[in-house]
């Protein structure tokens, strides 16, 4: 849910934000959005997943798909990931992931696939996310999950990497580690390499993401390389200078858990319920469904 800022579609609708008065362009307010989701120790702004919600609603209000369909995917996009994403974890319950990959139309789908063609970071960032756990079916014009396609999901992400996605860079280190998608970036049959040189290539990524351009999620997982020594030299003091700088954008975090739960190559823990997120467990969350399918009728009737 990071940008690269780099749309080839932009809007000039003028827009207020939540709590200014000043108008601002829907291009400006998609901006607010991604850094309050995200959180950036270059311009300190603190993680704030509410808000970042808040302001995506409000852009998709301001740009509707008819007049500014680019603008509008990407920010539904980032909507409907931030719905389901838990701390960085690509394993939300399924009925989740449904709701959140329902909240894209077949249009809008199309156009990412046309701007990610078109070299837009932002979009083939979404592609490599959406891609990665499931392959997009599009019927009677929504979006729905059929299959995981892992090799589309690589080459996707590895594109926005390139162009120094902030996401973009996490979610492939994550892949070259092996905490997502498996050992598939290892068993490149074009290019085949070493767990080891795997976690190097990683810890450059988290690198660009954490250091260089300030992301909470880069810093996040630069702390866990090398607090662990995964594609970097031990360096346990290194990792408490990371760690202060995270706590700056996120103070009320939970470092060490999560850390742990996104760096383990053991069977990931289930995704915690955060601020602005609708991730139950999944008993709970199965619960849930049947009783909104139950309640149908009811709520169509009051309607």
């Amino acid at each position: 849910m990071l940008n690269s800022l780099d749309m080839r579609t932009r809007s000039h609708k003028r827009i207020k934000t939540m709590d200014e008065n000043e108008e601002k362009t829907t291009d400006t307010v998609f901006k607010e959005a991604l850094a309050n989701l995200n959180g950036n120790t270059k311009q300190d702004i603190r993680v704030d997943t509410n808000e970042g919600q808040k302001l995506l609603h409000k852009c998709i209000a301001a740009a509707p798909y008819s007049s500014h369909p680019l603008l509008n995917s990407l920010a539904t996009f980032y909507l409907a990931e931030s719905v389901y994403d838990g701390d960085g974890l690509l394993e939300p319950p399924q009925s989740v992931l449904d709701e959140a990959v329902g909240m894209l139309t077949a249009d809008q789908v199309k156009t990412l696939v046309q701007a990610a063609d078109d070299d837009n970071a932002d979009a083939q960032y979404a592609l490599g996310i959406l891609y990665c756990p499931l392959l997009l079916e599009v019927k009677n014009g929504k979006a729905s999950i059929k299959c995981k396609n892992v090799q589309e999901s690589i080459k996707w992400l590895e594109k926005s990497a390139k162009q120094k996605h902030p996401a973009g860079c996490v979610r492939i280190g994550q892949c070259y580690a092996g905490t997502i998608n498996g050992d598939a970036c290892l068993k490149n049959p074009s290019n085949p390499i070493s767990k080891k040189q795997g976690e190097e290539i990683a810890a450059n990524y988290y690198r660009i993401a954490g250091e260089e351009l300030g992301t909470y999620a880069g810093l996040l997982q630069l702390r866990v390389a090398y607090l662990h020594g995964r594609g970097v030299a031990q360096d346990e003091q290194k990792a408490k200078e990371i760690e202060e700088q995270m706590k700056r954008i996120e103070p009320h975090c939970e470092i060490d858990e999560v850390c742990c739960g996104i760096s383990s190559q053991s069977p990931m823990p289930p995704p915690k319920k955060k601020s602005g997120t609708q991730v139950t467990p999944k008993k709970k969350q199965t619960a849930l469904k049947k009783s909104k399918t139950k309640a149908a009728p009811k709520n169509k009737a009051s309607a």
